[in-house]
């Protein structure tokens, strides 16, 4: 049995099939055979143009390989079973989605194949230089050594389509001089919480579509702001992934994880890119940002290979994307310096960075100042760092110090042995000279005490 479901969170406008006021589909719901998968907007045209435009059709196997490395073969093809079920996909017929048919006109859908068309002629004629995000992750240690010639390709080579960039397509509509920034930290993507031994009742049955659940609800409350931003800024703060083979990146600690190595980074990768597809669709900004950490306890090496490969992705869509080669970056919104960590680096770091400041913490970031000439800067300056899952602000006359939540929350060592931690993505809206600090969260339910 399959099923497809339109989710409909989009803005308002005139439906070209019924000539009425609707909502535009934001993402698509799966169901097959008891699995529910996520599609958005991108993904689906991805699939559509490769598996229906006549005469440019690709296998099966193969879109899977390039496109949607984070599917099996036979879980793609549940997908496309069902979008040509419910949504009029049909092999080497040139067909579009549902949101193509609600949007454009017959012109607007035949100028989009005629780009496709052009665009893969010259794909064809260069070859497939970029590669995949398969064989990226696949590959972590050659991602590395051989970063500067990938990125190269990536800068050089002209194959992505106005419409597939994430810009504003009319910049005079976006005049604000306001800039978010989101801080996704401690996912770890992959941790298994036995309900036996989860005391808060927290965090049982986390997995990827729980991940996006709650990206969704972020973003659904920065929708109700309802606030034009030049920039957008998603920081990856570190512990995206649990682990890798089933401990931390420093092999000191064992930890219960539901997913196995590649499964867990196929999952991060593919939650930041529906982040960036849903940011851009509902937002539409100047410019859009990407950073990451290079370091964490859990993560590892594993999560920057992974981070690397989300970073080549995002570029492809003009996204400023870095991935700090250390524990930590800097990088500045407007008049805003920002310096990021996770808080505890691969193999170092005796002490994580504390939830909030103490003199020997102040100490080492005075120094860090120093050492990076950031000392004599006149404006204002946010040290930013995940790892301790609680929020938090501390100051000094020089700089803020925060700690940000966890989208996970409380795993059953921590539900055990501290104070019950829901999720929360905690954010920051920017303009030259202030800051406004937020956070979307899971409220702690009170619990009605079991008096014998």
């Amino acid at each position: 049995m399959s099923k497809l479901t339109k989710i409909r969170e989009g803005n308002e406008f005139i439906n070209k099939l019924t000539n009425q006021t609707d909502k535009q589909i934001s993402y698509y719901k799966i169901e097959y055979n008891n699995k529910t998968y996520t599609l958005s907007r991108s993904e689906a045209e991805l699939i559509y143009r490769f598996y229906s435009t006549s005469k440019y059709t690709i296998p099966v196997a193969e879109i899977c390989h390039r496109f949607f490395p984070y599917y099996s073969l036979g879980e793609l093809k549940n997908i496309i079973k069902t979008f040509s079920e419910h949504a009029n996909l049909s092999y080497n017929t040139t067909s579009f989605t549902p949101h193509e048919y609600e949007e454009l006109n017959n012109e607007e859908r035949s100028d989009k194949i005629s780009n496709f068309i052009l665009h893969k002629e010259i794909i064809k004629s260069q070859g497939d230089e970029l590669g995949t995000l398969k064989n990226l992750v696949k590959k972590q240690q050659n991602i590395i050594k051989k970063y500067k010639e990938i990125e190269n390709v990536i800068r050089n080579t002209n194959l992505i389509s106005k419409s597939d960039v994430y810009l504003a397509k009319d910049y005079s509509q976006v005049s604000s001089s306001k800039a978010l920034a989101i801080y996704i930290s401690d996912m770890h993507i992959g941790c298994f919480v036995p309900e036996s031994q989860a005391p808060l009742n927290l965090n049982i049955g986390y997995d990827y579509n729980e991940v996006i659940n709650r990206i969704n609800k972020f973003i659904d409350y920065i929708k109700t702001l309802n606030t034009k931003f030049e920039e957008v800024w998603v920081f990856n703060l570190g512990d995206a992934i649990d682990g890798i083979d089933g401990t931390t990146t420093r092999r000191d600690v064992k930890l219960p994880q539901n997913q196995g190595n590649t499964e867990m980074i196929n999952s991060y990768i593919k939650a930041i890119i529906y982040l960036f597809d849903n940011l851009n669709f509902n937002l539409k900004a100047k410019r859009y940002f990407f950073r990451s950490v290079g370091e964490s306890n859990h993560g590892g090496t594993a999560e920057y290979a992974a981070s690397l490969a989300i970073s080549f992705y995002l570029k492809s869509k003009g996204v400023d994307s870095y991935v700090a080669e250390g524990p930590y970056g800097i990088c500045k919104i407007f008049n805003h310096i920002i310096v990021y960590f996770h808080g505890k680096d691969n193999l170092n770091q005796n002490s994580p960075l504390p939830n909030v400041l103490d003199n020997k913490t102040v100490v080492y970031l005075d120094s860090f100042l120093s050492r990076n000439g950031l000392s004599d800067y006149k404006g204002p300056i946010l040290f930013i760092k995940g790892d301790s899952h609680k929020p938090s602000l501390t100051s000094t006359e020089v700089y803020d110090y925060k700690t940000v939540s966890s989208l996970f929350g409380s795993s059953s060592w921590g539900q055990a042995n501290f104070p019950a931690i829901k999720w929360g993505i905690d954010f920051s809206i920017f303009s030259n000279d202030a800051r406004l600090d937020g956070s979307v969260k899971d409220v702690v339910d009170k619990q009605t005490p079991n008096i014998i």
